[in-house]
């Protein structure tokens, strides 16, 4: 019925690394995002350290293309394949700079210039336009985005676009072979105690709707199928230590499919 991802966004150690991606490969996930600090090591760099070749996860690593030339980028996608095929996605965003990075963005044409957001964009259609049409090029990419001009280009180079659940219905009419929807979800023992964290820290963004005891949860991301949802992005809020609630929902979940096919 679904295909699983999930989204991570915390800077992991290499032992880290290691255990989320047996744990999310065991819960059933199809792929794991790591997003992109220009603070943080280079998850292209680490991935490859720890990737088992028994495992399925995909690994999706996100790019900003201002960063990086495509011919490089090419070769990295390159030399990841030769250690393990069709294990690798590339995510370009275009999105928010984040808190603790250099702003104006360090560029090396266009030095010490701050990139609006729309500008951004721009540069990922152009880059795209290129990369596509490098030589031997086969890389699985995916693009986050809700504009027009993103979901345009992963109708025309991606395929896949990610999505928080409510642009939905903005993308369900595109021509693109895989939405995937993000979803952020917060589990505990009762409601009453999802009702007092939500209350209290309204900073979290929590969907009521997918936010409670794990029965409720289950059945709400259930009904996503009935909007003809088939690819869920599950995130958690930061700094959430609960979890492995989330990945042993997704196992139920996917145990009960096998169940009923």
């Amino acid at each position: 019925m679904f295909n699983f991802h999930w989204l991570a966004r915390e800077n992991y150690s290499i032992e880290e690394l290691k255990s989320i991606s047996s744990k999310l490969n065991e819960a059933g996930y199809e792929s794991v995002l790591f997003t992109y600090h220009s603070q943080t090591p280079d998850t292209f760099i680490k991935i490859p350290r720890i990737i088992d070749i028994n495992h399925k996860i995909k690994y999706m690593i996100a790019i900003r293309p201002h960063a990086i030339s495509p011919e490089y980028l090419q070769m990295q996608c390159d030399g990841f394949n030769e250690i393990q095929k069709d294990r690798l996605i590339i995510n370009f965003v275009a999105g928010d700079i984040m808190s603790g990075e250099d702003q104006p963005i360090p560029l090396i044409n266009k030095k010490d210039i701050k990139i609006d957001l729309e500008s951004r964009k721009e540069n990922l259609v152009e880059f795209l336009e290129i990369f596509s049409k490098l030589s031997n090029n086969r890389s699985q990419i995916a693009i986050t985005g809700t504009s027009d001009i993103l979901i345009k280009a992963a109708e025309k180079y991606a395929g896949t676009l990610i999505s928080p659940l409510y642009a939905y219905n903005n993308i369900v009419n595109s021509n693109i072979n895989k939405k995937i929807i993000a979803v952020r979800v917060f589990i505990r023992d009762t409601q009453d105690e999802v009702d007092s964290i939500i209350k209290n820290n309204p900073e979290y963004g929590l969907n009521p709707e997918y936010s409670g005891a794990e029965d409720k949860v289950i059945k709400s991301i259930l009904k996503l199928h009935n909007k003809g949802i088939k690819d869920i992005m599950l995130a958690a809020v930061f700094g959430d230590l609960e979890k492995d609630r989330i990945h042993n929902l997704v196992k139920k979940i996917k145990e009960f499919d096998s169940a009923n096919i």
